[in-house]
C-alpha cells in the first residue's frame, strides 16, 4: 500500500484554515446611499464657502534615525551610508522643506523615531573577524533585522530632538497660523496652543527598555520633542481638539494611542504591540465624556502598529472581548492612520482599505526610513484626503494633489449621506513647489477631465502658496458614473484620481473601490497581491490568527503522529519491545536492589 506524503496533511489543514478566515471576514462592507442630489447655484456656495474647515497637516512615521557613531569608524558598507543619507534627508525636511515648502498646521509622528543598536555594541565596535562572508552576515543580523536584544542610543535621540524641534520653531516663527483654537482635551495638565510636532513611541523607541518608567532607559521620556509632555505612566494615549472654523464651534478630534511594548524585546516578540484594557477602558470614558452637541465633525486615529496589531490585553494578557472596530463604530472615527510595516518588503505600497462594521479608513503610511515618505492629509469639512509625498522626488517635480472632489476609492458612507450640500463649483488642489527649484522658475501643470478635457492649461505653482481652486461646473454629464482627473507637469502624469457623485450605482462604486490598494497600470498579479494582501493584513485578528495556527499545528501533528504509527506500527511495536529488552537486561545486569 502506497503512503501518501506526509506533508499533505498539514497542507491541506493550512488552506482550510485560510478559507475559514478568508470567508468569515468578507462581509458586505458598506451600502453606497445618498438621498441628496447635487445642487450648484451660487447661494448653496457662498454658505458653504463661509462654514468651510479646510486644513492639511503632515503624518510621519518610521523615521528609524540611525547616527552614524553607531556604527564602527572604520567600516564603509552599504547600511552605514544608508545611515549617513537619512539623516541628512532628515534634516533637509525638517530645516527646509516642512516650514518653508509644506507648511502643514502641524506634524504628528506616529512612531519609530529613531532605530535603536545592537545590545552589545563595545563587541560591534571592536567587531574584526577575517572571514568577509561571516562579518557581513554578522552586521546583517545585527544592524538589518536585529535578531538580538538591541538597546536605546542617546546620539540618536539627541539628533532627532534637535532638528525636529528646528522644524517646529520654523513653524512657530514664519507662518502666521494661530494655534490657539488647539485644545487638549487628556491629559489636561498642558497647553500645547503653541506645539506643531506631536509624537507616540514604536517598537523601536522601546527596544532593550526594562521600565518605561526609567528615563535613563526610555529615551523618549527625555528626547521626544513634545511626546514626553503627553505621554507618562498614567496613560497611553493623549486627545486634543483642533478648532478650524472660529466662526463655527466646529472640531476635528485627534486620538493617538501608544500601542508600543510595555517591555522592549527583540523580534519577533516586538513586531506586536498591545493596548491595556484598564487604559481602554479609560480612553472609552474620556471620549464619552468630552462628545457632545455634534461638535465633533470627524475623529481621526493615530498609531504606530495597524489596529489589526494592537490587541486589547487585561493584566493576565488574555484577550478581552472589547474590540477596535466596536470602539471606531461607538466614537465614529473616521480614519485610522499607523506605520510600522514601511511597504512590506516592496509588495505593497497603497496599503489601505474600508474597514467592515465601522465603516472607517484605514491607512498604513510609508515609511520615511527606506523610502522617504510622508502623508499630507487634507481635511474639507466632512471629507479628508491624503497624499504620499517622496522627499526626493520633491527636488524637481511638484507634488499635487486634488482634495475636492474626493478621490471614489476612500468615500466612507458618511462623506456620501451628509446633511448639507458640499458639492462647489470648483476643483480644490493643494500643490508644492519642488525645493530643489530656484524661486523664480515657472512650475505650470495642467489639469484634465476623463483623459481629453483640458480644464486648466498652465496652473501656476508658486512657491509660499499651497491651495488653488480651479473653476467648475459639475453639470448634468458628471452627475452620473465615474470621471477621471489627473494632473500633468511636463506633459507627464503627475496626479490622478477618480470621482463620482453617482452613489447609488453599485457598480461604479466597486469600480472605485479597485483603485483601493493597486494602481490603475498594475499588473494582475500585482493589483491581487495588493488588494489581497491589503485585506489580509488590515482586517484580520492576528491573534486570533495565531491561537487558531497554534490549534491546527497541535492538530496536525498528533495526527502525524497517528499515521506515523499506523503507517510503521510494526516497526515502532519491534523497536519497542527491542528497547525494553536492552533495558529489561540492563536492568538484570546492574541488579534489581539497586533500582
Amino acid at each position: 500500500m502506497r503512503v501518501l506524503p506526509l506533508f499533505v496533511l498539514p497542507l491541506t489543514y493550512f488552506f482550510f484554515f485560510l478559507f475559514f478566515i478568508t470567508k468569515q471576514s468578507h462581509q458586505q462592507q458598506q451600502q453606497y446611499t445618498n438621498n441628496n442630489t447635487i445642487n450648484s447655484n451660487n447661494t448653496n456656495n457662498e454658505k458653504n464657502e463661509n462654514n468651510n474647515t479646510f486644513f492639511y497637516f503632515v503624518q510621519l512615521t518610521d523615521i528609524h534615525i540611525e547616527y552614524i557613531s553607531s556604527f564602527n569608524n572604520t567600516e564603509i558598507n552599504k547600511l552605514k551610508l544608508d545611515a549617513i543619507n537619512r539623516y541628512k534627508d532628515y534634516k533637509l525636511l525638517t530645516k527646509k522643506v516642512l516650514p518653508f515648502f509644506i507648511k502643514p498646521k502641524f506634524t504628528i509622528v506616529t512612531g519609530d523615531l529613531t532605530h535603536a543598536i545592537p545590545s552589545n555594541p563595545n563587541k560591534y565596535f571592536n567587531f574584526t573577524i577575517n572571514d568577509n562572508f561571516i562579518n557581513k552576515l554578522y552586521q546583517w543580523i545585527t544592524k538589518k533585522i536585529n535578531l538580538n536584544v538591541p538597546i536605546q542610543f542617546l546620539d540618536q535621540w539627541k539628533f532627532y530632538n534637535k532638528y525636529s524641534k528646528i522644524s517646529e520653531n520654523y513653524l512657530n516663527n514664519n507662518l502666521n497660523n494661530n494655534l490657539d483654537n488647539l485644545q487638549l482635551i487628556y491629559p489636561k495638565f498642558t497647553d500645547i496652543s503653541n506645539l506643531r510636532w506631536f509624537e507616540i513611541p514604536g517598537n523601536h523607541d522601546v527596544f532593550g527598555v526594562g521600565n518605561k518608567l526609567n528615563k535613563n532607559e526610555y529615551l523618549f521620556l527625555n528626547y521626544s520633542l513634545n511626546g514626553n509632555k503627553l505621554l507618562n505612566d498614567k496613560n497611553s494615549f493623549y486627545i486634543f481638539d483642533y478648532k478650524i472654523n472660529k466662526n463655527l464651534n466646529k472640531k476635528i478630534r485627534f486620538i493617538l494611542i501608544d500601542g508600543s511594548p510595555i517591555i522592549g524585546s527583540y523580534r519577533p516578540i516586538n513586531f506586536f504591540g498591545s493596548f491595556n484594557k484598564k487604559n481602554f477602558k479609560t480612553l472609552q470614558k474620556i471620549l464619552r465624556e468630552n462628545t457632545k452637541n455634534n461638535e465633533i465633525i470627524q475623529a481621526l486615529m493615530f498609531g504606530h502598529y495597524p489596529l489589526s496589531m494592537i490587541p486589547i490585553v487585561n493584566n493576565f494578557n488574555e484577550k478581552e472581548n472589547d474590540t477596535w472596530i466596536d470602539f471606531c463604530n461607538e466614537f465614529k472615527i473616521k480614519s485610522y492612520f499607523s506605520g510600522h510595516l514601511h511597504n512590506m518588503f516592496g509588495f505593497i505600497s497603497k496599503m489601505r482599505t474600508i474597514m467592515p462594521i465601522s465603516n472607517h479608513l484605514e491607512i498604513e503610511t510609508m515609511d520615511f526610513k527606506d523610502n522617504r515618505n510622508f502623508k499630507v492629509i487634507a481635511i474639507e469639512n466632512k471629507y479628508i484626503s491624503f497624499l504620499d509625498v517622496n522627499l526626493l522626488k520633491l527636488n524637481n517635480t511638484p507634488a499635487v494633489f486634488i482634495t475636492y472632489p474626493k478621490d471614489c476609492a476612500y468615500l466612507t458612507n458618511e462623506e456620501m449621506i451628509s446633511e448639507e450640500e458640499e458639492n462647489y463649483n470648483f476643483i480644490r488642489i493643494l500643490g508644492f513647489y519642488p525645493y530643489g527649484l530656484s524661486d523664480n522658475e515657472n512650475v505650470l501643470v495642467d489639469v484634465m477631465i476623463n483623459d481629453s478635457i483640458l480644464i486648466k492649461k498652465g496652473l501656476e505653482i508658486v512657491k509660499g502658496k499651497t491651495e488653488y481652486k480651479i473653476p467648475f461646473n459639475y453639470n448634468n454629464n458628471y452627475k452620473k458614473g465615474l470621471h477621471k482627473l489627473n494632473i500633468l507637469y511636463n506633459n507627464e502624469n503627475i496626479y490622478e484620481h477618480y470621482f463620482t457623485f453617482d452613489y447609488k450605482n453599485n457598480s461604479v462604486m466597486n469600480q472605485c473601490g479597485l483603485f483601493r490598494s493597486s494602481n490603475e497600470g498594475d499588473s494582475l498579479l500585482k493589483s491581487f497581491i495588493s488588494n489581497f494582501g491589503t485585506e489580509w493584513i488590515l482586517t484580520k485578528d492576528w491573534k486570533f490568527i495565531f491561537y487558531e495556527l497554534f490549534n491546527i499545528l497541535t492538530w496536525s501533528t498528533g495526527f502525524i503522529i497517528i499515521l506515523l504509527f499506523i503507517t510503521f506500527r510494526n516497526s515502532i511495536i519491534k523497536g519497542c519491545d527491542m528497547a525494553y529488552g536492552l533495558l529489561e537486561n540492563y536492568l538484570l545486569y546492574k541488579g534489581w536492589e539497586d533500582y
